[in-house]
């Protein structure tokens, strides 16, 4: 499941100029803030729980977490150049 979702989320970052270019500038932010979305732990929500364990639920690799942000990365700076 997890090189399938890898996948699929490449292919979204890899599209990411064309949805900048299509899209309103509020959303393209998602674009930018969600590949950060694996670097942050995860803590569960639950209210017993103490918020010590601040370890992933999940190890997330460090490939996952940086391809997308790469490519959001190659396309912001390509847009600064551009403009």
């Amino acid at each position: 499941m997890a090189p399938l979702l890898l996948v699929v989320v490449t292919l979204l970052f890899a599209l990411a100029p064309l949805l900048f270019a299509t899209v309103p500038p509020v959303f393209a932010l998602v674009f930018v803030f969600v590949p950060l979305v694996p670097l942050v732990p995860l803590v569960p929500l639950v209210p017993s729980a103490p918020l010590a364990p601040l370890a992933p639920l999940a190890p997330v690799p460090l490939v996952c977490r940086l391809a997308p942000l790469s490519f959001v990365l190659v396309f912001w700076v390509v847009s600064v150049t551009r403009a």
